[in-house]
C-alpha cells in the first residue's frame, strides 16, 4: 500500500490480523478478514449498480455496521461520501443532498419520514442509485441485495489526491459549507491522532458519538486503518458506555464533555461497584470546553487513562492537544500544536500578534482540506496561502499553548466593551448547581447588547437568578456580569456536541425578546 487512502490498509489488515475483531456492534463481531471481504462485496455491488469513481453519494445513517462498511466501500471505488446529520430537518437534509450534487443516496429505514417529503425535490439523484439499510424505504433497493458474490479487491485505483469526502460544517454561523477532504488529508489526520496519542493495532476504540460528525468519524475509522478494533455504539447512554468499556476492555475513546459529565453524574459508589474502567489508557475530549471540575473528577475515576483535550476543525482535523500532564497546569488552554501543524494569531489586518494578544486563530497543517465545494467566496476568505482561517478567537502564551476565547461571531459588544461568552460561562460553571451554560448577547436599548446567561441546573439542585447573578459579581468584572438568567432543560447542540449559541441567541433577537422555553 503506497497511496494514502482511507481504505488503504484494509486488505493488509485482513492478512495481518485475520481473525481479530475489527468491528464490534452490539452482538455483531466482524473480523478484519470478514470486514475486508464484506467491503469488497459491497464495493463491487455499487459498481454493478452504476456508481462510478468521482460520483458523490449522500449517506443518512446512525451508527451501524452498514454505515462503516458503506464508507469504506465507497472509498475503494473512488466515490465521494457526503455524510448527512440525521437530526436535521427535511429541508436542511435536502439542502445538503442537492448542494453536494449527490447522484446516489444511502439511508437507513428509520429516516423514511424525513426523506419522503423531499425526494421529489431532488432531481440530481439517480433513482436507480437509492439504497436502504436496516429497514425498507419506498423506491429504495435493499443494501444487502446490492452486495456481490465477488469479494476480490476492486480493480479501480484511487488516487490519494482524489476527493474522499464532502464534510458539511455544523452551520454554527449560518448555512453549512461542504469542506473538501481529499484522501491524503484524511489519512494524514489519522497519523496525527495516532502519533499524538500513541494509538496502534492493539487498541480497542469506543465510538459513541454519531459518525457523521467529524470527530467520531476520524477517530473511529482511524482505528480500523491501523488494524485496531472499533467498538461502536448506536447512541450515548451513560450506563451502557461504562458497561461497554468494562465488557469490551476498551482502551481508547473520543467523547464530548457532556458525555463525560453524564457518566460522572452517576453516583461514585455505584460507578465503582458496577463498572471496571481500568483498561482505558487514552481518553480524548473535543468539540466544546471541558471545565476544571470535570477534569478533576475524570482524573479520580478514569485513573488509568491519559486524559487529553483537543481542538480542531472539520477543515483541518486535529490542530492542538492538551496532554495529560498539562491538564491541571494549563486548565484554560487547548494545548500546543500537534505534529505537522502550526498555529498563529492575527489581527484584522492579518498581522501576526505577540503572545497574550487576542486575535483570530489561523492554522497550517499537513491534513488541511482543499476548500469549500461550490463556494469560491468562502474558500478565498478561509484558505489563505496554505493557512486556514478558523473564525475562532484566541491567544498563544509564552509556552505556545493556545487559549480559545470564542467564535468571532459570538463576541458580545456591550456598552462598547468586548465580552467573550466563554469567560462568563467559565464563571457560571464554577457554581456547584450549574450543569451547563450558554452566554449570548441580547438586544438592549441602553447597552446595545446585554449579556444573557442560559443555564441548565444540575439534577436536584435549586438555584435562583438572583443567586447566580450575585455569584457572577464575585467572579467577574462588572461589565461581564449577565443582566439576566434563564433556566432551561437542555441546550441546543449540533452533531459534534457543540452548543449552538446562534440558536440560543436567535430566541432573543427574533421579535426582540422571545422566551427560550
Amino acid at each position: 500500500m503506497s497511496e494514502l487512502v482511507l481504505h488503504g490498509n484494509l486488505a493488509l489488515n485482513a492478512r495481518k490480523y485475520r481473525d481479530k475483531d475489527a468491528l464490534v456492534f452490539g452482538d455483531t463481531r466482524i473480523s478484519h478478514h470478514e470486514l475486508n471481504a464484506r467491503v469488497n462485496s459491497l464495493a463491487d455491488g455499487f459498481l454493478g449498480a452504476g456508481l462510478r469513481p468521482g460520483d458523490h453519494c449522500a449517506l443518512l445513517f446512525g451508527n451501524s455496521v452498514e454505515f462503516v462498511e458503506s464508507l469504506l466501500a465507497l472509498s475503494k471505488i473512488g466515490v465521494v461520501n457526503v455524510c448527512v446529520n440525521t437530526v436535521l430537518t427535511p429541508k436542511e437534509i435536502a439542502y445538503i443532498i442537492d448542494h453536494s450534487d449527490s447522484r446516489a443516496l444511502l439511508a437507513e429505514g428509520e429516516f423514511g419520514k424525513k426523506l419522503n417529503p423531499i425526494l421529489g425535490e431532488l432531481p440530481k439523484l439517480d433513482r436507480s442509485l437509492l439504497f436502504s439499510a436496516n429497514g425498507a424505504l419506498d423506491g429504495f433497493r435493499p443494501l444487502d441485495g446490492v452486495r456481490s458474490a465477488n469479494t476480490a479487491e476492486p480493480s479501480a485505483r484511487v488516487d490519494e489526491n482524489a476527493w474522499m469526502r464532502l464534510a458539511y460544517t455544523s452551520g454554527t454561523t449560518g448555512l453549512p459549507k461542504g469542506a473538501i477532504i481529499p484522501q491524503r488529508s484524511q489519512v494524514l489526520m489519522f497519523y496525527q491522532f495516532a502519533t499524538q496519542y500513541g494509538l496502534s493495532d492493539r487498541d480497542r476504540t469506543l465510538i459513541v458519538g454519531p459518525m457523521y460528525a467529524s470527530g467520531p468519524y476520524v477517530f473511529g475509522l482511524m482505528s480500523l486503518y491501523f488494524g485496531g478494533t472499533l467498538v461502536l455504539l448506536r447512541k450515548f447512554d451513560a450506563h451502557q458506555v461504562l458497561r461497554t468499556i468494562t465488557d469490551e476492555r476498551v482502551t481508547a475513546s473520543f467523547m464530548v464533555p457532556t458525555m463525560y459529565n453524564m457518566m460522572l453524574a452517576i453516583p461514585e459508589e455505584e460507578r465503582r461497584a458496577r463498572y471496571d474502567v481500568s483498561s482505558l489508557r487514552i481518553l480524548s475530549s473535543g468539540s466544546a470546553p471541558r471545565h476544571t471540575r470535570t477534569r478533576e473528577l475524570m482524573f479520580e475515576y478514569f485513573s488509568s487513562a491519559r486524559i487529553n483535550d483537543c481542538y480542531g476543525t472539520t477543515e483541518c482535523g486535529l490542530s492542538t492537544n492538551l496532554d495529560h500532564h498539562d491538564q491541571l497546569r494549563k486548565v484554560t488552554t487547548v494545548g500546543k500544536p500537534v505534529m505537522g501543524c502550526e498555529v498563529k494569531i492575527v489581527d484584522d489586518n492579518n498581522r501576526e500578534l505577540s503572545p497574550g494578544e487576542i486575535g483570530e486563530i489561523w492554522v497550517r497543517t499537513l491534513s488541511l482540506g482543499s476548500g469549500y465545494y461550490k463556494n469560491e467566496t468562502a474558500t478565498a476568505k478561509a484558505f489563505i496561502d496554505g493557512w486556514f482561517v478558523t473564525g475562532d478567537l484566541g491567544f498563544l502564551d509564552e509556552e505556545h499553548f493556545l487559549t480559545l476565547v470564542d467564535r468571532k461571531n459570538d463576541l458580545i459588544i456591550s456598552g462598547g466593551a468586548n465580552v467573550y461568552p466563554t469567560d462568563v460561562e467559565q464563571a457560571l460553571y464554577r457554581h456547584p448547581a450549574v450543569l451547563e451554560a450558554a452566554v449570548v448577547g441580547v438586544p438592549d436599548e441602553k447597552w446595545g447588547e446585554a449579556v444573557k446567561a442560559v443555564v441548565v441546573s444540575r439534577p436536584g439542585a435549586r438555584i435562583t437568578e438572583t443567586e447566580l447573578l450575585d455569584w457572577c459579581r464575585e467572579e467577574l468584572a462588572g461589565y461581564k456580569v449577565p443582566k439576566s438568567v434563564s433556566f432551561v432543560a437542555d441546550l441546543p447542540r449540533n452533531a459534534a456536541g457543540k452548543v449552538l449559541r446562534r440558536v440560543v441567541r436567535e430566541q432573543f433577537w427574533v421579535g426582540r425578546e422571545t422566551k427560550l422555553i
